[in-house]
């Protein structure tokens, strides 16, 4: 069941931030040439940020489309398949969408010299994206369930974003066109929705599992 409890939050921050710490410290000594530290902290901070803009763009869209306010015997299709076709048009697309653009402005950028630094910048901007994501999540699932988040939820926005970085780094270099950063940012963004259906169709057995480590 999950928590409100204040004793959750207290426990989970340190948590979240000792996992973004040892993350951080994986991918920046990693690299064979050492990004500059401001840089790889501002794209972290961007994708944070990024989450508030997935959630309002989210809950616009929600309105939009007249589903925010429906229960369950209201929606226009089963509870489940509404739920799949929410997940699929509109999450994966409005979270990978909102990672792109947290890491955009790093390729204008000197510092963006080599291919893999677009998988490098994409990932950080996952990774800040799913530690805030978490945090926000507490309240759902409590101090137990962010580590389960932290064990697969954290580790899925990262991947997800470096796939599309690749392709970035090569449209940097024109070896890729922007229709090909385009594209595998639609496959990341499918990818995301049918993970979280394969989690909506899931989530009758064991509800606070699902969610916990739901993306």
């Amino acid at each position: 069941m999950a928590s409100n409890n204040l004793a959750d939050y207290i426990i989970s921050l340190p948590l979240i931030l000792l996992a973004g710490y040892l993350f951080l410290r994986y991918f920046y000594f990693k690299q064979s040439e050492k990004e500059p530290a401001s840089k790889v902290i501002l794209v972290t901070i961007l994708g944070g940020i990024s989450v508030a803009i997935a959630f309002y763009a989210e809950q616009f869209f929600a309105r939009y489309i007249g589903i925010a306010n429906l229960g369950p015997d209201q929606l226009p299709y089963s509870e489940v398949v509404s739920k799949m076709v929410i997940m699929l048009l509109f999450v994966g697309f409005i979270e990978e969408l909102s990672k792109f653009l947290a890491a955009m402005p790093i390729f204008f950028s000197k510092d963006f010299n080599r291919i893999r630094d677009g998988i490098f910048y994409m990932a950080l901007a996952g990774l800040g994206f799913g530690l805030v994501e978490d945090f926000i999540y507490v309240g759902r699932v409590g101090a137990g369930g962010v580590i389960l988040r932290l064990a697969f939820g954290l580790l899925f926005h990262p991947a997800a974003s470096g796939f599309i970085g690749y392709y970035l780094g090569r449209a940097k270099y024109g070896l890729s066109s922007m229709s090909a950063v385009f594209a595998a940012l639609v496959r990341s963004m499918l990818l995301h929705g049918l993970y979280d259906i394969g989690l909506v169709l899931q989530i009758r057995p064991n509800e606070h599992f699902w969610v916990a480590i739901s993306p």
